[in-house]
């Protein structure tokens, strides 16, 4: 492969920069069925990707072999880089026979970047090489540093994925997926209800509601529901509301907590208006066969109904349908009911009224971690007087506890 590529009036400097880290998908397996024309097509792709980088500003600051590490000083061009990338390569290898064609990932992080003579180190570094193992195959993944810069001069559609624990790396990093084509319909849906709220007279109280709704705590420092965006508290509301019933649901029972719950009620009218546009967006999107809805997108289930009639399941609704699959479905339920509601209920006929989707809901809130999780059962299990019980009991904890953190 070629020699590393350099800044040579960066060596031996530190400075913040955008930082930008490509890999190929596949590279390694292809390599081994066909060395010569896999090698040939890297080059080509990555003689395109230095070629593309010098028309933003950017710079090559070294190649992986099947990638490039590139800094960009502004943080807008770099991430208009990555995507004029992916859509030249995507529209090359329309034209393309498969085995011709590469795919490439592509991860996106700002912060401070050290050159010495040999090598590119720091943090942000590893953080950029990190996010591209999330994007899609052709697909493109920034930190929530990046995203704060790039958002109001890039008219670009974004889906956050959340907050994630990346690999060696000790801090937790939001990450949001740039939406390239497929999603623009829905993407563009949500800029507008995200403007829309931001524009409300009342979006320190909507955002202080979102905020108890996602996380189930309320806050009263603004400062501290100001770092959270918007659009990322939409993300994750939508996320356990999957339809505009159960999301009036959560916010009716977050406004029946509060001290106001007439201002708050207004307040929640404005939410549940906008964001019904969201669900309606969502739908034409899946009904065009345009693209897989984002609310829930990694864990959209498929079924047999007409495509207006689809049904998109939340993290919360999965779990639920899971545990109704154990072989001690009822024991789960059992046991569920009772750390949620603190009795015992043995008839089959009253639990069958309960919605474990329900109860998987409460659980998640009364512990969100897997620590608090399995903590809180072992204590509810240890008050059980019956073998068989705790039996199931502690089955459910071994088998369903950290399936259940998992998914949030």
């Amino acid at each position: 492969m070629e020699k590393d590529v350099l800044a040579s009036e960066l060596k031996g400097q530190r400075t913040l920069a955008t930082v930008v880290f490509t890999d190929c998908v596949g590279f390694s397996a292809r390599m081994s069925v066909d060395e010569d024309h896999t090698l040939d097509l890297i080059r080509r792709d990555l003689k395109l990707m230095k070629q593309l980088c010098e028309n933003y500003e950017g710079r090559v600051l070294k190649s992986t072999g099947d990638g490039l590490l590139m800094c960009f000083i502004s943080a807008v061009k770099a991430v208009e880089y990555a995507i004029e990338v992916q859509r030249n390569l995507t529209e090359k290898a329309s034209k393309l026979a498969p085995h011709d064609a590469l795919k490439h990932r592509i991860g996106i992080h700002l912060a401070d970047i050290f050159i010495n003579e040999t090598d590119v180190m720091g943090n942000g570094v590893n953080i950029a090489a990190r996010l591209q193992t999330l994007a899609d195959p052709g697909g493109i993944c920034i930190s929530q540093t990046v995203y704060d810069v790039v958002k109001a001069g890039l008219n670009v559609g974004t889906r956050y994925l959340g907050p994630r624990e990346l690999k060696n790396i000790r801090e937790i990093v939001p990450v949001y997926k740039i939406l390239l084509a497929p999603d623009v319909e829905l993407s563009d849906a949500y800029v507008s209800v995200v403007r829309n709220l931001e524009q409300n007279k009342n979006l320190a109280r909507i955002k202080k509601l979102l905020f108890y709704s996602c996380k189930s705590t309320w806050e009263n420092s603004q400062s501290v529901v100001d770092s959270f965006p918007l659009e990322a508290l939409l993300h994750e509301l939508l996320e356990v509301a999957s339809t505009p019933d159960r999301l009036k649901s959560f916010l009716d029972s977050a406004v029946k907590t509060l001290s106001k719950p007439a201002e708050y009620t207004l307040v929640a009218n404005d939410i549940m208006q906008e964001v019904s546009r969201l669900y309606d967006a969502q739908q034409q999107s899946v009904v065009s066969g345009q693209a897989k809805p984002p609310i829930s997108a990694d864990l959209t289930v498929a079924n047999q109904n007409p495509p207006h009639r689809a049904t998109f399941l939340s993290p919360y609704e999965l779990i639920a349908q899971e545990l109704e699959q154990t072989e001690n479905s009822l024991r789960t339920k059992k046991l569920a009911f009772y750390i949620c509601k603190k009795r015992w209920e043995n008839d089959p006929n009253s639990l069958s009224k309960v919605s474990l989707v329900n109860l998987v809901v409460e659980l998640h809130q009364l512990a969100p971690t897997l620590e608090q999780l399995i903590t809180i059962t072992n204590e509810f299990v240890q008050t059980l007087s019956t073998t068989s019980r705790i039996c199931g009991g502690r089955q459910w904890v071994d088998q369903q506890a950290s399936e259940v953190v998992r998914q949030f």
